[in-house]
C-alpha cells in the first residue's frame, strides 16, 4: 500500500486566535470557541464535525462518479456530541452523520450501494469509529 502524507500548519495570530495554512490555500482562523469561554468563531470541535462531514461527501462522489450515478442534490449533515469525562477533560462521544440525496427512483439501489462503499470505505470515518459512536445514514430527498 503506498502512503499518502498531509501537512497542516496552525499559527497564533493574537489573544486566542490562530490560522490553519495548508497548502497554498487561503487561511482559516480558529479560536477557542465561545462554549469554552472564547468567542463566536469556528474551533478543531467545528472543523472535526467537518472533516467527518466532508470525508463522507467526497467518498460518496467518488464512488457515484466511478459508477456513474446520477443524483440532484447532496447534503451530509452533521451533528456531534461532546461529554466531560471522569477526569475532567471533553471527548467526542457521538457523531450522527445523515447522507441525504435526492435522485430518481431509478438510481435509488445504486444510491445505497454508493453509501455502502462510503461506510465502508470513508478514510475520516474509518479512523475514528473504534473511539466514539458513529452512526451514518441515507435519506432520501424529495
Amino acid at each position: 500500500m503506498e502512503k499518502i502524507s498531509f501537512k497542516a500548519e496552525v499559527r497564533w495570530t493574537q489573544g486566542t486566535r490562530g490560522k490553519i495554512h495548508i497548502k497554498n490555500f487561503e487561511p482559516i482562523e480558529i479560536g477557542i470557541i465561545k462554549e469554552f469561554g472564547g468567542e463566536e468563531i469556528l474551533g478543531p470541535e467545528d472543523l472535526f464535525i467537518a472533516s467527518v462531514a466532508s470525508c463522507v461527501l467526497t467518498t460518496f462522489l467518488y464512488f457515484a462518479k466511478k459508477y456513474d450515478v446520477e443524483y440532484n442534490k447532496i447534503v451530509v449533515d452533521a451533528n456531534g456530541t461532546i461529554r466531560r469525562m471522569e477526569g475532567g477533560y471533553y471527548k467526542f462521544t457521538k457523531i450522527d452523520v445523515k447522507l441525504k440525496v435526492a435522485a430518481s427512483e431509478e438510481a435509488k439501489f445504486d444510491i445505497e450501494e454508493c453509501f455502502n462503499f462510503t461506510k465502508k470505505y470513508c478514510i475520516i470515518s474509518n479512523t475514528i469509529k473504534d473511539c466514539v459512536t458513529l452512526n451514518l445514514a441515507l435519506e432520501f430527498l424529495e
